[in-house]
């Protein structure tokens, strides 16, 4: 029961979506018509990197590479191809490449933490330090550079482009890094006028999938939300019988949802609240 609960929030909404419109923008913004990139699959050795390299030096350290992949020495010289003490980008992407080749799995590294007091003091500050080409505003490859930076690697680049970026500009100018940082600053999220008050409501937005047909796949939530916001769909804090099988679209699963939802309504409501999913996961799986 509980696999099957994991299986849907983890999986369910877990194939890349269609870059939101402001994001797609951004890959051609640049004045001198480069193209950037983001946060997507083909960038993940880059983006891994970065997190990894937390004093930005461009190598990876063997205490960089404990703190972020859990490497023990002997773990560390197998990427340390020329034996130089550190693990440069090259040496980084091939280690990548090799256990994806075998079918292993590279799980992201582990970010260092910022705390709000240590983050940049202004917008001028973060374009200083990642406003790479000098045009006074982040494109999507730099934000996500900046995100990595500032230890909010989870947060995916495209989708703070697109909450973020006022005037569709495909851009973060100063006013819009300024509300950023704002969020980042406060758990709590107080901020004037329309601002979100909270990471699941700036991150939280559904994400329709393309195509239909007559088993169409859920929408997706990109941003980094608990496991039980990816299976209670509409937010109300409940999660339904119909909610879990329209997450099982379109895969065709041997478990009844009226069974599970017997099993973890301890209160016979007809629905699983967040109380009764985590209490049903075991205290080490409650978010922190």
């Amino acid at each position: 029961m509980l696999s099957f609960l994991v299986l849907l929030a983890v999986s369910a909404q877990s194939a890349p979506p269609s870059p939101p419109p402001r994001a797609q923008a951004a890959r051609t913004s640049r004045p001198d018509g480069s193209r950037s990139s983001g946060s997507g699959a083909a960038n993940l050795p880059v983006r891994y990197f970065g997190i990894c390299d937390r004093d930005g030096d461009h190598s990876i350290s063997y205490p960089e590479a404990s703190a972020s992949l859990g490497l023990d020495k002997k773990a560390f010289a197998v990427y340390d191809v020329d034996g130089d003490g550190l693990i440069s980008l090259a040496e980084f992407k091939k280690r990548y490449k090799d256990i994806l080749a075998i079918g292993g799995t590279f799980p992201p590294p582990k970010a260092k933490v910022v705390p709000p007091s240590a983050l940049p003091a202004s917008a001028d500050k973060v374009l200083e330090d990642y406003d790479k080409i000098h045009d006074g505003a982040l494109d999507l490859g730099e934000l996500d550079a900046a995100l990595v930076g500032m230890g909010a690697s989870k947060i995916d680049a495209e989708t703070a482009l697109s909450q973020f970026d006022h005037d569709g500009s495909g851009r973060l100018e100063s006013g819009e890094i300024e509300e950023l940082l704002s969020v980042l600053r406060s758990p709590s999220g107080r901020k004037l006028g329309p601002r979100a008050k909270s990471i699941d409501e700036l991150f939280g937005a559904l994400v329709p999938r393309k195509g239909g047909g007559t088993a169409p796949e859920p929408p997706r939530i990109v941003g980094p939300v608990s496991s039980f916001r990816r299976l209670d769909i509409d937010g109300d804090g409940r999660v339904t019988r119909e909610e879990l099988s329209e997450l099982q679209r379109p895969w065709v699963l041997n478990i009844q949802s009226s069974a599970v939802l017997a099993a973890l309504d301890a209160d016979g409501d007809g629905a699983i609240s967040e109380a009764e999913f985590w209490a049903a996961m075991g205290s080490h799986a409650v978010p922190r």
